[in-house]
């Protein structure tokens, strides 16, 4: 290489459009006039072509070790996360649908198994008349004609037979 000849760094800046305005003037002045520089701009120029063009894109990932990954990073992960994973995959339409349909088996699930849940139960719980009797004349001893002839006093009367049968 000449001495006042422009290094090839330099050169490879100037074909990517790496150079600022100083030195690029001062290589196309120095081009303009040195047919070996120019030669090494052009073979420079073509390689990079070349290089680019080769470029292969990176193969895909084959598909077992995807799935095997996604496996791995789900075990690692929570119940929700997982679940929202699960229901990110789907279209919004579909999401939806899965939403509904989990939902309407839920009610049913309820709806069906009603009579083992307790408080949601048909309300035909059977209670002893010895309780009920004995809540009723609590109650009545409380009102205002509880000493009078009356209803309280017909339930004090029942209280009475009954804590006799028993």
């Amino acid at each position: 290489m000449n001495a006042g000849c422009i290094e090839r760094e330099a050169l490879s800046a100037y074909a990517d459009a790496e150079s600022g305005p100083e030195e690029r003037a001062g290589i196309e002045s120095h081009l303009a006039a040195c047919a070996r520089c120019r030669a090494r701009l052009e073979m420079i120029t073509a390689l990079k072509k070349a290089v680019a063009a080769a470029v292969v894109p990176a193969p895909a990932m084959p598909a077992d070790l995807r799935e095997k990954l996604l496996r791995m990073r789900m075990r690692s992960m929570g119940l929700w996360p997982r679940l929202l994973g699960f229901l990110r995959e789907f279209s919004p339409r579909r999401r939806v649908m899965a939403l509904s349909f989990s939902a309407a088996g839920l009610v049913l699930a309820l709806w069906i198994f009603r009579e083992d849940l307790p408080g949601i139960g048909s309300g035909e719980e059977e209670l002893p008349v010895s309780v009920l009797l004995a809540a009723h004349g609590r109650y009545a001893s409380t009102l205002p004609l509880s000493g009078a002839e009356g209803p309280a006093s017909r339930v004090q009367d029942l209280l009475a037979e009954a804590s006799d049968d028993l």
